[in-house]
């Protein structure tokens, strides 16, 4: 997921962003501390290369908001964050009054998933073809649309 992520980010744009891996638990604040860790060891590396982070994309949200918590906590203004998953808590996060950092989320649609499924193990249980990749449409989570509920 994140090579192609990273392909259409890198031919639209020079930015310099941050990929997560998926990460779990919770530290301080209910903020995941792995995502913390992870951007802060990463914007001091990204400093030593004297090239600043841009963007930070979150595989799920607990790493999206670990990341939101550090650049926080760091006054980087500057940096916007995408998580994944759209949970209750990262909702809260992109409606922020005022503006947020967190800019958006992607979301999972689990019917689709539960219907492909059936349709793609229904092929195979017939003897059909099975595609080697099956892909499934997410939506896109943001203030605005968060508003316009």
């Amino acid at each position: 997921m994140s090579r192609g992520f990273k392909a259409v980010l890198f031919s639209l744009t020079s930015a310099a962003a941050l990929f997560l891996p998926a990460c779990a638990g919770t530290g301080d604040s209910g903020r995941p501390q792995v995502g913390v860790t992870l951007v802060t060891e990463a914007h001091v590396f990204y400093q030593d290369l004297k090239r600043p982070i841009d963007a930070i994309f979150g595989s799920n949200d607990d790493c999206a908001l670990g990341a939101l918590a550090a650049i926080q906590a760091a006054g980087r203004a500057d940096i916007v964050v995408v998580g994944y998953d759209a949970t209750p808590e990262a909702r809260t996060a992109i409606a922020g009054a005022g503006g947020t950092q967190l800019i958006g989320d992607a979301v999972q649609d689990p019917v689709a998933i539960g219907r492909r499924t059936i349709e793609v193990v229904g092929q195979a249980l017939s003897g059909g073809e099975v595609p080697a990749v099956v892909a499934v449409p997410v939506s896109l989570v943001t203030q605005a649309s968060l508003v316009a509920r």
